[in-house]
């Protein structure tokens, strides 16, 4: 996330998230998610997943603050314990900024997980535990939403 500090405006964390890409790959085949369209090629995963729902969540940089990688590698895996007591099919990915973007908040890609079948309520409640200001959440056929915790509250 950002170097150096929180955001100060949350309107330039909203364009950042907004032009991110929510990638994730399995058995060859890759996803990429933006917010506010829809991603048809995920379609099939929730079928085959016997879901309605998707979150795409992480545990790295809280509250936008850059940690080391071997701080978000620990927090990534606590997150994937968490996960796997819900008990529903995860897919690694990675947030990547887009290129003009990165440029002015100093991103770089976050490690991620897509979660099949997370209810919207389930993930918040992980992106409040792993202070996260947002996540990304989708239902089958429908565009995927910016949902914000109340961690963002700092950044207006």
């Amino acid at each position: 996330m950002q170097e150096g500090g929180d955001f100060e405006d949350r309107a330039r964390l909203e364009r950042a998230y907004r032009a991110t890409r929510y990638t994730a790959a399995r058995e060859g085949v890759s996803v990429c998610i933006r917010i506010g369209e829809v991603c048809a090629q995920l379609d099939p995963w929730l079928v085959a997943a016997h879901a309605q729902e998707w979150a795409y969540v992480t545990a790295c940089n809280p509250r936008s603050r850059v940690l080391s990688a071997e701080q978000n590698a620990a927090r990534m895996a606590a997150l994937v314990v968490d996960l796997g007591v819900i008990g529903w099919p995860m897919v690694h990915g990675a947030g990547e900024p887009a290129p003009d973007e990165a440029s002015q908040v100093n991103w770089t890609a976050e490690p991620s997980v897509l979660v099949l079948g997370l209810s919207r309520e389930a993930a918040l409640e992980l992106a409040v535990r792993y202070d996260q200001h947002a996540f990304v959440y989708g239902r089958r056929g429908q565009a995927a939403e910016l949902v914000w915790t109340s961690h963002h509250d700092g950044v207006m």
